[in-house]
């Protein structure tokens, strides 16, 4: 079973950026709130096309299933998972 995200920050203080679930906080990004945030792999492609490896990623989605914001996996992310 995967646990739920609740929130992420990327880096840390004034640099960073943090994002969070509408039902803790109300993050406008761009008129939209953030309904979910998604652990998820991504592919990086060749020129060509041809995939040749695929990182960790984050993203938000609103709530209608827009793809609101993508952070990159690293050692600079705190995520916290809702309980």
């Amino acid at each position: 079973m995967t646990k739920k995200i609740k929130s992420i920050e990327k880096g840390s203080g004034e640099g960073s950026s943090f994002f969070c679930v509408k039902d803790d906080y109300r993050h406008a990004i761009l008129g939209n709130f953030i309904h979910e945030i998604k652990e998820e792999k991504k592919a990086i492609n060749w020129e060509g096309g041809q995939v040749c490896t695929e990182i960790l990623v984050y993203h938000g989605y609103s709530e209608s299933g827009e793809l609101l914001f993508e952070v990159e996996a690293d050692s600079s992310l705190t995520i916290i998972y809702q309980s």
